[in-house]
């Protein structure tokens, strides 16, 4: 533009006002184009442009109601605390709760809904009793006293008001995903035979997802882990796949291993994109799943197969992705017997051995993995203190690389050198049971370095109302049946100080 007001030609022919005004229009055009380009303040805000970046915030909110009085439920617990895992590794800040009542479910969207109040993705996840009542749908808290139909109002969580709370925040995209369809349990003493959850329409920006079609029951599954489950975790972590397109194919994959008795159901009012992880689609397999045991968080060896053995790893992928993980240990030990130095293939067994808390038998397999170059995430779970007198515990990971630590606990990170840690140990503690105490230097996410000392549980420890010396009830942390765990993750750390992968 300033080349042509600056030739000698347009130089010639225009002189005072007609130059000025030629400027004022090229500078109007130009400003116009560039308004064309960029979405407007309503679409920034509801269903556009949602393409994830690297910056842009997400926080989920998941919750696992299992041990109810009245028809309990064996996986919501393991579906959900699969879930947070596999969250956290893909970005998002996770609020979990599990086998909570009605106040406590009620807290947590409001802290749900403060959170995802600046803009920030939204995710709701929900496993546990639900049914639908008068065309509303309510999902059940652990506690709930249901006697008759009129009950579920006052007793249940109304799936509307989570609704409305997030829409209310007036961010970009919001995500429901329901596995609340199961049998209601208090069929018997309702007059209306309505099965399963209600129809409802996703409002602007929204995307719902249930475990089976409206007014259809899913089953609570014979593994580990709900069929619906654990067919989304194998889908959601991959590469740059649109959130459509996971669920399309979770729910071919869930009707055809369950011989069509169970088909999900979804419903969009999106009108951008959005991938659980960036990248670009493709065929391959996808990312490890995160679970409550050790994970990777970087691959490098390619699946191979081995004809000494007959068996691929491809299969023990596969196996792994279903949580069937009887199978990966039996084909993976065989595999490994012709190939014993494949980085993957020990990491697959060994995270099996960890899931099925035989923790000695998956040491000797994830530290080969990492070895090999594999670094190692452990979940657990760091001590606080509320108003600086009352136990608390918040949900993090220690990642093991090849320099040293990486912690993560909420929105906080630090990284450790192995020369900085000056103590990591197990400890026993006659309330609390056992527990791993670090202390040492780390350097936060702002760039500085702190002073730490942390006592840090495994991820099955939980609050415990206790008597203190007074005769209060006051809550604490507490650890019980963790020594093989913990045992075995301090000695895991500690050998990797020493030892390092091979470069």
């Amino acid at each position: 533009m300033f080349l042509l007001l600056n030739s000698t030609l347009l130089t010639s022919r225009l002189l005072g006002r007609e130059l000025l005004t030629l400027v004022a229009v090229l500078l109007f055009t130009a400003t116009l184009q560039i308004m064309a380009q960029q979405p407007s303040r309503y679409e920034q805000q509801r269903g556009m442009g949602l393409a994830p970046a690297a910056t842009e915030k997400r926080v989920a909110l998941v919750i696992g109601n299992g041990r109810y009085e009245t028809g309990p439920l064996r996986n919501p617990v393991n579906d959900a605390n699969l879930v947070t895992a596999t969250l956290r590794e893909l970005g998002f800040e996770v609020i979990s709760r599990t086998d909570v009542n009605l106040q406590q479910m009620g807290a947590a969207v409001r802290e749900f809904s403060r959170k995802i109040n600046n803009g920030s993705i939204g995710l709701f996840y929900y496993a546990g009793h639900g049914m639908q009542s008068a065309g509303r749908n309510f999902l059940i808290p652990v506690g709930a006293q249901i006697e008759a139909e009129g009950d579920v109002v006052l007793e249940a969580l109304d799936l509307n008001s989570v609704l409305e709370q997030m829409g209310r925040a007036n961010n970009r995209l919001n995500i429901v995903i329901l596995d609340a369809c199961r049998n209601n349990p208090f069929a018997r003493s309702f007059r209306s035979g309505a099965q399963g959850l209600a129809q409802v329409n996703a409002p602007a920006g929204t995307f719902i997802a249930y475990a089976t079609a409206p007014g259809q029951t899913a089953s609570d599954g014979k593994g580990q882990n709900g069929l619906y489950t654990q067919e989304l975790i194998a889908n959601m972590r991959s590469p740059g796949l649109a959130i459509e397109e996971v669920f399309k194919r979770v729910r071919g994959q869930v009707r055809l291993k369950s011989n069509g008795l169970q088909v999900p159901w979804d419903a969009s009012s999106l009108e951008g994109s959005f991938s659980f992880v960036t990248g670009t689609a493709t065929a391959s397999a996808p990312l490890p799943v995160a679970t409550g045991s050790l994970v990777s968080t970087q691959p490098t060896t390619p699946p191979v197969s081995t004809r000494s053995t007959g068996v691929s790893f491809d299969l023990i992928e596969s196996n792994f992705q279903s949580n069937l993980l009887d199978e990966v240990i039996k084909d993976g030990e065989s595999f490994l017997s012709g190939q014993p130095d494949h980085a993957r293939a020990n990491l697959r067994v060994g995270q099996s051995y960890f899931r099925k808390n035989k923790y000695p038998e998956a040491m000797a397999y994830l530290e080969k993995a990492f070895l090999a170059g594999e670094s190692i995430s452990v979940p657990l779970k760091r001590h606080r203190k509320q108003l600086g007198l009352y136990d608390a515990l918040e949900d993090g990971s220690i990642s093991v690389t090849r320099t040293g630590l990486q912690m993560q606990f909420g929105s906080d990170t630090y990284k450790a050198q192995f020369a900085q840690i000056e103590r990591l140990e197990a400890q026993t503690d006659p309330v609390r049971g056992m527990l791993i105490y670090y202390k040492g230097a780390v350097l936060n996410k702002s760039g500085k370095t702190e002073n730490k000392d942390y006592k840090l549980f495994a991820p099955t420890a939980e609050i415990v109302q206790t008597r203190n010396n007074m005769g209060n009830q006051v809550p604490v942390a507490v650890c019980k049946g963790c020594e093989s765990w913990t045992t075995e993750v301090v000695k895991f750390i500690n050998r990797s100080k020493t030892s390092g992968p091979v470069q």
